[in-house]
């Protein structure tokens, strides 16, 4: 996906907490919000590569339910997709390989 200033601008208008902790999507502003926030903005103008997995809108799917915040769900799953260049599938392969990562 393209990344242009526009991406970078609509971050404004981004709850940056649903992406670092889609579980509080409609919950109150996390105290990190303005960093996370910050460092996309970064992110995106050096346009590095951006990547999420398929976990990530579940868990935004699943929470959204529980919270009875449906109106939230496209907003955030478009503010998502419009700013990572891949979704990766979540499989044991991938689960596996971050497993690594971790305790490496």
């Amino acid at each position: 996906m393209l990344k242009s200033n526009e991406d970078t601008e609509s971050l404004s208008n981004l709850d940056s907490d649903r992406l670092q902790h889609p579980n509080e999507s409609g919950g109150a502003a996390h105290p990190h919000k303005s960093d996370v926030q910050r460092r996309l903005e970064r992110l995106i103008n050096d346009r590095e590569p951006l990547v999420t997995d398929a976990e990530v809108l579940q868990e935004i799917l699943h929470r959204n339910v529980a919270i009875k915040r449906l109106d939230a769900i496209q907003p955030t799953f478009d503010a998502i997709l419009r700013i990572v260049d891949e979704v990766i599938a979540t499989d044991l392969a991938a689960v596996e390989k971050a497993k690594q990562i971790v305790l490496a």
